[in-house]
C-alpha cells in the first residue's frame, strides 16, 4: 500500500510548523508521519493542531476516559494508525491490557464499568448514527459536567477527522507505533464494510 501524499522531510517542512508542540512528537529526526503529510498545507495544518492540542491537553475528560473514546473511535473506523498513536497514552493514563483487547469486541462482550460503558457506547452510537440514544445520553449526564458532555461529541468528531484523513490518504504507520491487537473483532468487520481497495494509486501530483 503507497501513501497517496509524500510525507516530507525535516528539511522540507518550514520553522513555523516545526515550532508547533505537534511536529515535535515523533522520533529525534522526524515528526510523525501525520504531521510531515499534512505539513503540505501548512495555514490549515497550524490552525487544526492547536485546535486537536486544546482539545487533548485543555479538555476536562479524565485521560482516560479520553483516550478510551479514541481508541474506540479508532477500532470503529479501522484507523491503525490511530490506534498506534494513542495505545501508549491510554495505558499511561490507566487503560489495561484486557481493556485493550476488548476494545476491539462488541461493547457487552466485556465487563467495563458502567461510567466506561456510557463512554464507548457513545463512541459507537455516534460512529453508526451520527447520534446519541436518550439512554446513552441519560447515562453519560450521571457522570459528566457540560464541559465534559461537548467534549465526548468533539473528541469522537475530532479522531474521525484523523481516520479519513488517515485512512483516506494511506499514510503509512510510523516503525514505532503498534498495530491493532486482533486480526479479527469489531475492527476487522469495520473494516470489511469498506469498498475494496484496488492496487493504491500513484502518489498525488498536486500543486501545493
Amino acid at each position: 500500500m503507497t501513501q497517496r501524499i509524500p510525507a516530507l522531510s525535516r528539511d522540507e517542512i518550514g520553522d513555523s510548523l516545526l515550532g508547533l508542540p505537534s511536529f515535535q512528537r515523533g522520533d529525534a529526526d522526524q515528526p510523525f508521519n501525520i504531521y510531515r503529510t499534512l505539513a503540505h498545507h501548512p495555514d490549515l495544518v497550524t490552525h487544526w493542531t492547536r485546535f486537536a492540542d486544546a482539545l487533548r491537553f485543555e479538555g476536562t475528560l479524565p485521560d482516560r476516559s479520553r483516550e478510551l473514546l479514541i481508541l474506540r473511535t479508532s477500532v470503529n473506523t479501522g484507523c491503525e494508525y490511530e490506534w498506534g498513536q494513542h495505545v501508549p497514552y491510554g495505558v499511561q493514563f490507566g487503560i489495561i491490557d484486557a481493556e485493550l483487547d476488548a476494545l476491539h469486541e462488541q461493547l457487552d462482550a466485556f465487563d467495563w464499568s458502567p461510567a466506561d460503558h456510557s463512554l464507548l457506547a457513545a463512541a459507537d452510537e455516534l460512529h453508526e448514527f451520527s447520534d446519541i440514544t436518550d439512554a446513552t445520553w441519560d447515562a453519560l449526564n450521571d457522570d459528566l459536567t457540560y464541559k465534559q458532555l461537548i467534549e465526548v461529541g468533539m473528541i469522537v468528531g475530532q479522531y474521525h477527522l484523523v481516520a479519513y484523513l488517515m485512512n483516506g490518504m494511506r499514510v503509512e504507520r510510523d516503525p514505532a507505533l503498534v498495530p491493532f491487537r486482533r486480526a479479527d473483532g469489531v475492527a476487522r468487520d469495520r473494516a470489511a464494510r469498506h469498498f475494496q481497495h484496488g492496487p493504491a494509486a500513484p502518489l498525488g501530483r498536486g500543486k501545493d
